[in-house]
């Protein structure tokens, strides 16, 4: 199966940032974890990434999906927090939204 530009996208962040160590990486919580991409990544790629997460949001809502792929090779176990995979997905998205408004007001 050929994987879509998104969806690499997406696998490549919730494989490298969501796989079993990422609390052993530094991060106490999932937002830490998405301000760690911030950091590392920068602004036009957490735009991406931002806009792949609302697609595949869109995309999945039709289908009334609640969970990523295996394919994306998450580790995190959103019903922690008390969410689907779905709107933890939601929440990311709001996340990068929050933060990346913030950064341009600091500018």
């Amino acid at each position: 199966m050929n994987m879509s530009e998104r969806d690499a996208r997406l696998r490549n962040f919730f494989a490298a940032y969501f796989n079993q160590d990422w609390m052993i990486e530094g991060a106490a919580t999932w937002r830490d974890v998405v301000r760690q991409y911030l950091e590392q990544n920068g602004e036009a790629d957490s735009r991406l990434l931002q806009a792949a997460l609302m697609q595949w949001m869109d995309e999945v809502e039709q289908e009334e999906v609640q969970t990523l792929p295996s394919s994306f090779g998450c580790d995190f176990d959103s019903t922690f927090v008390g969410l689907s995979e779905r709107q933890w997905v939601g929440e990311i998205a709001a996340e990068f939204a929050r933060l990346l408004a913030f950064d341009a007001g600091v500018r």
